[in-house]
């Protein structure tokens, strides 16, 4: 992670050009992998002393990259599903992200990259969904059920994204898996709750 906590004019400056170089070095080398600490801060115009105030490797690098990606879709400003149209809305919102980012994604999930966005949006959506959840339940399931079932659903669609990007074995679009998750969690709503 980032290092350098109190970042002064020229510190943000050193920050974004190394960032600027990560982007472009990724672009080119479509593997963040075989990045190397010397091209980057040759390309950013730095020493590797700098680099190293800065962060600890290019693992810190590509995740403050990915974090400022994931911060552009504001999926933290969710703060509650009220019906499941919201639902159907983050999904919607989530997929024009992953396709706004569908290069830069390729590249770091192939890596075995931390999936950082996925691991958010997974835990925001689990976490919202069971909240709706509780509100509706018309004694169907227990809440242990209910847990259970929405982190099959929130789970499955991740490991779907993530091979869509790896091997795409069922030959889908990001369109098509997004619409039928979205069928999923219709008949998942519609089925045990009221309304």
């Amino acid at each position: 992670m980032s290092k350098a906590k109190n970042l002064n004019n020229s510190s943000v400056k050193t920050k974004l050009a190394i960032k600027k170089s990560f982007e472009s070095l990724l672009n080119e080398k479509k593997d963040f992998k075989k990045i190397k600490v010397n091209e980057l801060c040759s390309l950013a115009n730095i020493n590797r002393g700098t680099f190293y105030l800065h962060y600890d490797n290019i693992y810190d690098v590509a995740e403050e990259y990915e974090n400022e990606l994931v911060n552009t879709l504001s999926i933290n400003d969710i703060i509650d599903f009220k019906d499941i149209n919201d639902i159907l809305n983050f999904l919607d919102n989530t997929l024009k992200y992953i396709k706004d980012n569908e290069e830069t994604y390729k590249i770091l999930l192939t890596a075995n990259f931390p999936q950082i966005f996925l691991t958010r949006v997974n835990k925001l959506f689990k976490r919202n969904a069971f909240n709706l959840s509780k509100k509706i339940m018309n004694g169907k399931n227990s809440y242990e059920k209910n847990r259970y079932f929405i982190s099959f659903f929130a789970d499955g669609m991740a490991l779907q994204v993530v091979n869509y990007f790896i091997d795409n074995e069922n030959n889908l679009t990001l369109d098509q898996i997004f619409d039928y998750n979205k069928e999923i969690i219709k008949l998942f709503f519609y089925n045990n709750f009221s309304k």
